[in-house]
């Protein structure tokens, strides 16, 4: 297992990303969501999951706005297991039987199959 410490350059980077894409495109929530699910998952592993939380809460909401079903469910596959790590089961749950409704309308297999791990 790798430790969290591992990550900061990892985070480095998506903080950067994160900051390049609310500042130079705010109003693309493709590129805003997918900047901020990239922050979500290197804070997961950096061992952040409230931070990671309120990244991939945020991706999911830029994916709904623009129609994007695919990566919203990845975001809210990401949001339910920060949620998850932080306790938040009921929550966790409620999440990722969203986000597995969403890759089950597409017929996402490998996104059931993370839903259902």
């Amino acid at each position: 297992t790798l430790s969290p410490a591992t990550f900061t350059p990892v985070v480095k980077a998506a903080e950067s990303a994160l900051k390049a894409a609310r500042s130079r495109r705010a109003a693309d929530m493709p590129c805003l969501g997918a900047a901020l699910a990239a922050h979500a998952r290197a804070f997961l592993l950096s061992g952040a999951p409230k931070t990671a939380w309120r990244s991939a809460k945020d991706a999911a909401r830029c994916f709904r706005k623009v129609g994007q079903t695919r990566p919203r469910a990845r975001a809210m596959a990401l949001w339910a297991e920060a949620d998850f790590v932080l306790g938040y089961h009921r929550e966790a749950r409620g999440t990722a039987q969203s986000a597995l409704a969403l890759f089950e309308k597409i017929g996402d297999s490998e996104g059931v199959a993370l839903c259902r791990e």
